[in-house]
């Protein structure tokens, strides 16, 4: 296996691939990738491309139990990069309703985190420890270090009970502080059963590959749908103009 970022490796390296499916878990990443693989197409100086040279990306990503699965041929098809605005922005909270009238325990969470850290003047653990009336910004905050994350879920829990609010846990303070989203299994399963499956039927040739765009919602029942997701000119990696 390789351990590091996928921006470490060089094109050699991913010209030896003829599929690449990518399960990654950020968008960033995502789109480096589609670019680097679509940068790899070799054109002559009559404008024809080599399709030899062409590496189809399927992308893969679940999102607790919602999930997508997406097949990118350039130019043959869009890439990733013409997708991108159409993807969600995270939700965001006004500071006024986390500092003064919290309504639920994120909130709290997101006080404490935010606000309430950059107010510590020493930290030894989640018990010991010293707070200032204005901000420090003394202690830097490792989401990886358990103290850390304790102290803050302590401090949401105090915070809650003064708004009459319940649900704060360590799990949830994790899940705010890394924004993490839950993983369903089954979701994980299908759409990685549907990346492989795409990957099969473009490695053998043995039936037409996914046009383009596979999405799959299972929060109410189960809905899916498959709909071609059309190449933008203006892409700023795969377009013309």
């Amino acid at each position: 296996p390789h351990k590091k970022p996928i921006q470490k490796f060089p094109d050699s390296f991913y010209r030896k691939f003829d599929i690449v499916i990518a399960g990654l878990d950020n968008v960033e990443a995502r789109r480096w990738l589609n670019s680097t693989l679509v940068n790899l197409i070799k054109y002559d100086e009559d404008g024809d491309f080599d399709p030899s040279t062409i590496i189809p990306l399927i992308d893969g990503g679940t999102e607790g139990f919602k999930g997508q699965a997406r097949v990118f041929i350039p130019p043959f098809s869009s890439c990733y990069e013409c997708s991108f605005g159409t993807l969600t922005p995270p939700t965001a909270v006004a500071m006024c309703t986390i500092r003064n009238t919290p309504r639920i325990p994120e909130h709290c969470i997101m006080y404490v985190s935010q606000v309430l850290w950059h107010k510590l003047t020493s930290f030894t653990s989640a018990d010991e420890y010293s707070l200032s009336t204005e901000e420090t910004n003394a202690i830097e905050l490792d989401t990886d270090n358990e103290q850390h994350l304790l102290w803050i879920r302590d401090r949401s829990i105090e915070r809650a009970n003064e708004f009459g609010i319940k649900g704060v846990d360590l799990f949830l303070t994790m899940q705010v502080v890394k924004n993490i989203i839950p993983a369903i299994a089954s979701t994980n399963a299908l759409i990685s059963a549907a990346c492989a499956n795409e990957a099969f039927k473009i490695a053998t040739w043995s039936s037409h590959q996914l046009n383009n765009y596979f999405m799959y919602m299972g929060h109410d029942g189960t809905y899916s749908r498959t709909f071609p997701f059309e190449k933008r000119d203006d892409c700023l990696v795969c377009g013309s103009e």
